[in-house]
């Protein structure tokens, strides 16, 4: 078993094995990190997806991290999946010398900020978990404020089909009339 510590204090560990006369082996690895702060960039290891939407919504401020994967090599890594084609890292599973399993992520945000270029004011002190697997996205007790609204959500995202069931309520404490301007023509006229 090995473990690290990165500059940021998420601390990293794994055990496994590998025969390197076969070519093969296992590894879980799992992270675990508090009060770890955003990096302006994304970190470079991240899929191009990931990194696209970090410089979109520009997130910063603090997170807790909850990590594991198994890493599979060798023969082992394209024998035929027992799960879905979605716990893959690598889309072409029968050429890849490795593969990732088993993998969950959970991310809690202590006071994190969100600031898109197109949206008329940041989202900041968002609290909650967001969870994640091959199979699904949860979003447990997101909460937020921009402007005057204070909002809170939960919900589901299924990474298979991409269907996404989210519930929530907002409290204004005055008009939000920065965002006003991105409402459905429709609605800002039922309002007005």
């Amino acid at each position: 078993k090995s473990s690290a510590v990165t500059p940021e204090g998420l601390h990293i560990s794994a055990s496994g094995g590998a025969d390197l006369a076969a070519g093969t082996g296992q590894f879980a690895i799992s992270a675990e990190g508090k009060d770890i702060v955003l990096p302006k960039e994304s970190p470079a290891f991240l899929p191009e997806a990931i990194k696209d939407a970090w410089a979109t919504y520009k997130p910063a401020g603090k997170i807790e991290v909850t990590a594991s994967a198994k890493i599979v090599l060798g023969t082992a890594a394209t024998a035929p999946a027992t799960t879905s084609p979605a716990t893959t890292q690598n889309a072409d599973t029968t050429h890849s010398p490795f593969s990732v399993q088993d993998w969950t992520v959970s991310l809690t945000a202590n006071t994190l900020t969100l600031n898109n270029a197109t949206w008329s004011e940041a989202i900041h002190d968002i609290t909650g978990e967001l969870k994640a697997n091959a199979e699904k996205i949860t979003f447990e007790n997101i909460n937020g404020v921009t402007g005057p609204v204070a909002f809170g959500l939960n919900g589901t995202y299924d990474m298979l089909s991409g269907n996404c069931v989210l519930g929530g309520a907002a409290i204004a404490d005055a008009f939000p009339a920065k965002w006003y301007g991105k409402l459905p023509t429709g609605l800002a006229s039922f309002l007005d």
